[in-house]
């Protein structure tokens, strides 16, 4: 029962420390004279089968202008946990080439790049199958992130193979995006 006690707390540790990971980090760059800025996070998934594993926000801020920020998108799709996911349809299909962002009720067109799929095998004691990590990132141009500032809503729309995955980002995430693009 102590076993069981100590294991159930480690788990609950772990998560907890795992999931508190999103920070703004600000560091100098000597080698261009300028600040990196970066924001490690991820966002819910609202609807879609796709799970986002992360969505690193990265910009910078040279001779006091700051450069468009640019978001690398990581997403899994093909497996649950240790269960194979029948509903993915679309598991072996790119990342559609445009997604969308919506800051409040203003909704803009994205176009991916660096759009690409790797697949691994998983081996488990009671699972073996392969699963897709899809990767990608977009260019938020100034206008969105002076909106994002303001928001209270932002959500991504993504898709693959004609089926949408939604992102929400939560309201600790928005508050760390709003002191990401307020950073000058």
């Amino acid at each position: 029962m102590k076993r069981v006690l100590l294991f159930s707390f480690a788990i609950a540790f772990a998560l907890i420390i795992g999931c508190a990971g999103s920070k703004v980090t600000v560091k100098d760059n000597p080698f261009n004279n300028s600040k990196d800025i970066e924001l490690k996070t991820w966002h819910k998934v609202i609807e879609g089968n796709m799970d986002n594993q992360e969505a690193t926000y990265i910009a910078e801020i040279k001779n006091g202008k700051r450069t468009p920020t640019t978001v690398k998108f990581h997403f899994r799709v093909g497996a649950m946990g240790l269960v194979a996911n029948p509903f993915a349809k679309y598991k072996d299909a790119p990342l559609d080439p445009t997604a969308q962002i919506l800051v409040d009720d203003k909704s803009y067109t994205l176009k991916l790049i660096d759009n690409h799929k790797d697949t691994t095998l998983s081996i488990t004691n009671s699972y073996a199958g392969t699963y897709n990590d899809l990767y990608c990132s977009v260019v938020l141009p100034s206008e969105i992130g002076a909106g994002i500032i303001n928001a209270s809503k932002v959500m991504y729309r993504f898709s693959n193979g004609g089926e949408y995955t939604t992102l929400l980002a939560k309201p600790d995430q928005l508050e760390k995006l709003k002191t990401f693009f307020s950073i000058k």
